[in-house]
């Protein structure tokens, strides 16, 4: 009779995941994933838990249903142990790493502490370098009785992320102030350095000696170290043609080595905003997607031009050219 059950549950899990989406998250639908059929080689079967275990284990946070609880304490320890260790430890995310032992270590009283402090939210947490790994301080990391290796940020988790913070021509040469670093990676004490081509070029990039501070929910002080200035010379900009590209960036922390393209503004500052210039033939810009290239003649506008202003007494005087507004 219980397989018979376990059966029809499995059955109408597979049956809704086609036609319906993603199934519901109660407590018979993950019993039933977790009974579902699922790559017979410990390497795929690690692989597929790294990408479809963080929903359901997620679950325990947002369905808050002890019956739903209850099946992953009692079937996620025995579907761990036929995956590959290893590439379990390569492919799933730290905070996924932490819930599942505290599943197979039975932990309950653990396991919501870790969900009360934010064990959730990578983000929301400080880290520092171990042994030569980048590691993030989740909830637990104070518990030394805990694995320190669950606590090491997956590649996935240390990617490369990229963001033009501020933009300006300096005669006709684009300068440029780009965040561009590691995700999550902390190591405040350690050296950091990048590189950056444009449509294939070697530009100039230096450190900006500048930070930002944190601006969304949390910050990273080594991130808010990687801020670079880069200056792509009008020769550069007039030899592409009117091509347009991103910049693409090569940055090593720690020994970390990450590359990627900036393929985003911050939309309050002056990249956001920056006027067209005439160079080489073309008029340059950078759009909102960080995409260094040509645009149309911006309209010229009419009225009068302001020249210079003062201020006489208790009034600010204006001097300019063309018609009288």
């Amino acid at each position: 009779m219980v397989w018979s059950l376990t059966k029809r549950a499995v059955n109408r899990f597979r049956r809704n995941s086609i036609t319906a989406g993603p199934p519901v998250l109660n407590a018979e639908n993950v019993f039933a994933f977790l009974h579902s059929r699922m790559p017979e080689d410990s390497v795929g079967l690690a692989t597929f838990l790294a990408h479809e275990l963080p929903r359901w284990a997620k679950g325990v946070w947002t369905v808050r249903d002890s019956d739903f609880e209850k099946q992953l304490f009692a079937h996620v320890p025995s579907v761990l142990a036929r995956a590959d260790a290893q590439t379990w430890q390569q492919a799933a995310p730290a905070w996924l790493r932490l819930m599942c032992w505290h599943f197979e270590t039975g932990n309950v009283d653990a396991l919501h502490d870790f969900l009360c402090r934010g064990g959730l939210e990578t983000r929301r947490h400080g880290g520092s370098m171990l042994d030569g790994e980048p590691v993030v301080h989740l909830p637990g990391w104070e518990n030394p009785e805990i694995p320190r290796r669950l606590f090491v940020l997956s590649p996935a988790e240390t990617a490369f992320v990229g963001l033009v913070r501020r933009a300006r021509w300096v005669e006709d040469d684009l300068e440029l102030v780009v965040n561009a670093g590691v995700r999550h990676l902390e190591a405040p004490e350690v050296e950091i350095s990048a590189s950056a081509t444009w449509v294939g070029v070697a530009v100039d990039v230096a450190p900006a000696n500048e930070t930002f501070g944190h601006r969304e929910a949390a910050w990273n002080r080594t991130l808010d170290q990687s801020h670079w200035l880069v200056r792509i010379p009008a020769g550069v900009l007039a030899g592409a043609n009117g091509t347009g590209a991103h910049l693409e960036f090569e940055v090593n922390v720690a020994g970390r080595r990450v590359a990627g393209k900036i393929k985003a503004v911050d939309p309050e500052s002056s990249a956001a905003m920056l006027s067209p210039k005439f160079v080489g033939g073309q008029w340059w810009t950078i759009d909102d997607q960080a995409r260094i290239c040509t645009t149309a003649e911006p309209e010229r506008r009419s009225g009068p031009l302001l020249a210079s202003w003062r201020i006489e007494r208790d009034a600010i005087v204006a001097d300019g050219t063309g018609p009288a507004a």
